[in-house]
């Protein structure tokens, strides 16, 4: 039987600005029979916690710091960039209480999974144990116009908190602005064997794939991996580095 997954992509980790080029995970799924354990958090809350985090933690950080924020919750949730995301805040304002959630803003240097992590609403784990058992790059080498798939396959070991999957790939001449980043997390994620998949397509007027050899990286990571040994429960799980995959110059 084989288990499909929901999974979240993280926007907010995206080092692709609009007109570079990007990747897309198309599919994370379990592939061993299993039965799902009982989750000790909502599961729905935890990704519409992180995806606030990701679009409003700097306003929030900002407002804090600028005088503070007297209004209580409403205020607070005022600073919200998306309308459409002012409820989810209200709603685990007040769950959680304005002070509390003005505390994990004030410690340093948050990042969304930590601070949804510190209120409680998303899961932690300190044996969280996870191996990067094979990755496939199809095709290797193609003209431009090709899609390439980039396919990894993860056995968990012990059971993740909030955990991510993500891959990070340079392009040929790369500046650091033109890199390509794209995540998906776990959460409560069960020991077992899985697989997700991330798509490069490179054909169509939007994109701005050029030809050479682009150079990735997958990580699995408890908690964001740029915070791991930063803040406490976040740590790296395994990564795999010079997965590669080449542009061709299209065909006349």
């Amino acid at each position: 039987m084989k288990i499909i997954l929901a999974f979240v992509t993280l926007v907010g980790l995206s080092a692709a600005a609009p007109l570079v080029p990007t990747a897309r995970l198309v599919a994370l799924e379990r592939v061993d029979d299993h039965t799902p354990p009982a989750p000790t958090v909502d599961p729905a809350k935890c990704p519409q916690c992180i995806n606030l985090m990701i679009g409003a933690l700097d306003a929030f950080v900002n407002a804090i710091g600028n005088g503070g924020i007297l209004g209580g919750c409403s205020q607070l949730c005022g600073y919200v960039p998306l309308q459409s995301e002012y409820y989810v805040c209200q709603a685990l304002c007040d769950a959680v209480g304005i002070e509390e959630l003005i505390r994990v803003l004030n410690s340093t240097d948050p990042d969304p999974i930590y601070a949804c992590e510190e209120i409680k609403v998303c899961p932690i784990s300190d044996t969280a144990a996870a191996k990067i058992t094979d990755v496939v790059v199809d095709p290797i080498t193609a003209p431009f116009g090709a899609t390439f798939w980039v396919n990894m396959s993860f056995t968990i070991l012990n059971t993740t908190g909030t955990a991510i999957v993500q891959i990070w790939t340079i392009p040929p001449h790369s500046d650091g602005k033109s890199d390509i980043s794209e995540t998906g997390f776990l959460v409560e994620t069960p020991p077992g064997d899985y697989r997700v998949s991330f798509e490069y397509a490179t054909k169509g007027d939007s994109s701005q794939f050029w030809p050479g050899v682009y150079n990735s990286t997958l990580f699995l990571c408890e908690g964001y991996c740029a915070s791991a040994g930063i803040h406490k429960h976040q740590y790296m799980l395994d990564q795999r580095q010079n997965v590669l995959f080449t542009i061709t110059k299209a065909e006349e």
